[in-house]
């Protein structure tokens, strides 16, 4: 059985991966232009060892010293831009995340009745001031910034003891050529900052989500069902919660671990709490050519309906999309959605 409000959730979702990757990519301009930066600095002030690995003289001593410092300087500066970003860009989605579950229970479920909308000081302190995972966002983002620069300073340090060269050192921090510059220190830290972002946005939505649903109790009943997408990359934690039904306040919430792409739908008063709802592949075969390009893209959703695309290649090909984007393309869709629900 057809489930608008699913359908327009899980295509909120695919639309949040694509935002995500807009945080993302400020973020990653951040870390490029410090991790530039800091291998200016090793280049201007090495070398500090002699042919034997030994640091050379107390004046190297002091060199490597302070360059270690101005690495910690240039990390904290590059780290107070990259925080305000990552904290703006949720903030923004937030705000978004309410309006959007108004539209999707009036446009989707014809609910005609007023919305009671959280504050925009709730919604931002779900954002400044929660925890997710254990920590609020500024805390994970500090620990983020605290480990980058033990590792870089680790990584220098074993080059030094190792006796390797300048370019050896660097080579440490950015990775190899013949692997893409992927298996070097700034790539860890670049995957550990995108990691950060894609958890603290399902929380994010998660939450706004749910507060929604609070300051509207006339509205809802007490009942969500966890929705986990289901490929070879489902962790066995939103395996076991795929479809099960909670109650409101005492069941999980996304995110259920770092990463975690799962969404919640929440039943109204006026309609039947299912025992089940479909699985994410199901979801997509019932979908529209159209839409099925929208998630995939066409070459792979071509391949999809030819039965020649794997599951794990799903979600997150490496589009971005603005917030603005979302809007605009979530309007077209409650826009079609109304037509249907008039024919």
């Amino acid at each position: 059985m057809a489930d608008p409000a699913l359908d327009m959730i899980i295509r909120h979702r695919v639309g949040l991966e694509q935002y995500t990757n807009t945080i993302n990519n400020r973020i990653r301009r951040h870390l490029q232009r410090v991790q530039k930066d800091i291998v200016d600095q090793i280049n201007q002030r090495g070398p500090f060892i002699d042919e034997r690995g030994v640091i050379t003289k107390q004046k190297n001593r002091r060199r490597l010293t302070r360059m270690n410092k101005v690495i910690e300087d240039l990390l904290a500066e590059a780290h107070i831009a990259l925080r305000k970003d990552q904290r703006d860009g949720l903030v923004d989605l937030a705000e978004y995340e309410a309006e959007f579950v108004e539209q999707l229970y009036t446009n989707g479920l014809g609910i005609n009745s007023a919305f009671d909308r959280p504050s925009r000081e709730l919604l931002r302190a779900i954002v400044t001031s929660e925890p997710f995972r254990g920590d609020v966002l500024r805390s994970w983002a500090q620990q983020m910034e605290a480990n980058q620069l033990r590792r870089i300073k680790q990584q220098i340090q074993i080059g030094l003891t190792e006796g390797e060269s300048i370019e050896e050192i660097v080579q440490r921090l950015r990775g190899t050529r013949a692997l893409n510059f992927t298996d070097g220190q700034f790539a860890k830290d670049k995957r550990n900052a995108e990691a950060l972002t894609r958890t603290a946005v399902n929380h994010v939505q998660s939450r706004a989500h749910e507060e929604v649903v609070k300051h509207n109790p006339k509205l809802f009943s007490k009942k969500y069902e966890w929705v986990s997408v289901l490929d070879s990359r489902t962790t066995p934690i939103c395996q076991s919660r795929a479809g099960r039904i909670y109650n409101q306040g005492e069941g999980p919430l996304p995110p259920g671990h770092w990463g975690c792409r799962s969404v919640v739908r929440y039943f109204t008063k006026f309609e039947d709490v299912p025992e089940s709802q479909p699985k994410y592949d199901e979801w997509l075969r019932d979908q529209p050519a159209a839409v099925q390009d929208e998630v995939l893209g066409k070459k792979k959703g071509r391949l999809y309906r030819e039965g020649r695309l794997n599951l794990s290649q799903f979600i997150n090909d490496g589009r971005m999309l603005t917030l603005e984007q979302l809007r605009e393309r979530e309007a077209k869709a409650w826009q079609a959605l109304s037509r249907q629900n008039a024919g």
